[in-house]
């Protein structure tokens, strides 16, 4: 096995301008660029190897310049958004190689019948209250309102109550029987009826009543937080990390990275502070000499959602000082790719997603620098990392240049 490495490093939330369909199917979004506008209002924010390598530059310029970093080649490029709407989960997917399903959009007032019967169907008690379900102890069913209304289902649980398996199986019965985008699972600490009912947010969507728990209230996301996503139509045997690992190559997925992407024989390194991630990354360096090391860094997502500017210059200050690190700790045969999954302008004036085109960023002695301009779908990241590891590629995406 030869000893290389492909460092995947996604910012949480990091895109570099609108889409050109956001005129006609997200009209909100008019305008959101999210480095652009962190970078506008927060002029001093400290990124000196982002600076020094050119890379602000060129996407907000578009200015392309041939650089590198002790010897290592910079390569620079973007990510069109091939999934509907922006969506963590789904761009992850893409990632990872797949063409997600378009989602139907549902809400938990449309299934709760189906939702509460295939439970009780299951000896799991389900009831109704205030506009969302209640199961078992302390498991939580509601519309999901931190995303775009009716294309995600939150199952949150308590995990002083119920074991993370039986708070998954409720989200793996409930996914039977909806179809939106996820169904979201999740298990915390300190989960009681009192905090639930203090987290609950109603909501007004036309005609649709929904009903959800707003889980930042819910101080969950700390070293105990456990989630899987159940996604649609999506097969993790034709994406890159499940591939390559069967081919006998390790497989480390760190931070949201974990709690997204499903790779047998991976090894799962679930972080959510991004001070964390990036010294798993570090860590995990020192550990393998060859395989693939995919991290995300989830806080700038976060800040996002928060419509903080400074909370999000922050963490991408962590990520820039990371880069040189992570740099400095490099092979001449490794890869480095730092990308986003969707954008997440904290200045556009609400506190979704952004449907944008993400960073493509890659290091490599052996790929001169290059532009290698707007690429269709994140899915040629998938690509390229079977291409890297000269294994048969995912279900889509096509590989950025042919010498990896």
């Amino acid at each position: 096995m030869e000893n290389k490495r492909f460092i995947l490093l996604v910012v949480d939330g990091l895109g570099v301008g609108e889409m050109p369909d956001v005129e006609s199917t997200r009209p909100k979004d008019r305008g959101a660029h999210t480095l652009k506008n962190i970078l506008k209002v927060n002029p001093t924010i400290r990124l000196p190897n982002l600076r020094s390598l050119k890379i602000p530059e060129y996407f907000i310029n578009h200015t392309f310049h041939p650089c590198t970093y002790h010897g290592f080649h910079r390569s620079l490029g973007t990510c069109a958004l091939a999934h509907f709407g922006a969506d963590s989960y789904m761009g992850h997917q893409e990632m990872a190689g797949s063409n997600p399903k378009k989602p139907i959009q549902q809400f938990l007032i449309d299934k709760k019948d189906d939702i509460i019967a295939i439970l009780l169907q299951n000896g799991i008690s389900a009831r109704c209250v205030d506009g969302v379900i209640f199961a078992d102890k302390m498991t939580v069913i509601s519309d999901n309102i931190e995303s775009d209304y009716g294309f995600n289902i939150n199952v949150v649980g308590s995990l002083t109550d119920t074991a993370f398996d039986t708070i998954l199986r409720i989200g793996t019965l409930v996914r039977k029987v909806v179809d939106v985008g996820r169904v979201i699972t999740m298990g915390g600490v300190g989960i009681c009826m009192k905090n639930v009912l203090q987290s609950l947010e109603h909501k007004k969507l036309g005609d649709k009543h929904i009903s959800g728990i707003n889980i930042p209230k819910l101080n969950i996301y700390n070293e105990k937080y456990r989630v899987v996503h159940l996604g649609r139509g999506i097969s993790v045997h034709t994406q890159a990390p499940t591939i390559v690992a069967s081919k006998g190559f390790p497989v480390i997925l760190i931070g949201k990275a974990a709690d997204v992407i499903r790779a047998k024989n991976a090894k799962f390194r679930p972080a959510v502070h991004t001070q964390d991630v990036l010294s798993l990354i570090i860590k995990n360096m020192k550990e393998i000499t060859s395989g693939l090391i995919f991290a995300n860094v989830q806080e700038t997502d976060l800040a996002g959602h928060s419509q903080d500017v400074q909370k999000y210059s922050y963490h991408l200050e962590l990520v820039d000082k990371a880069v040189g690190t992570i740099l400095d700790s490099m092979n001449s045969d490794d890869v480095f790719l730092i990308t986003g999954d969707h954008g997440n302008d904290p200045t556009i004036g609400h506190s979704f997603h952004t449907r944008e085109y993400t960073p493509l960023i890659l290091f490599s002695k052996y790929i001169k620098s290059q532009n290698f301009n707007t690429r269709y779908t994140l899915a040629d990241i998938g690509a390229s990392i079977c291409k890297f590891f000269s294994v048969h590629p995912p279900e889509y995406g096509t590989p950025f240049c042919y010498n990896m």
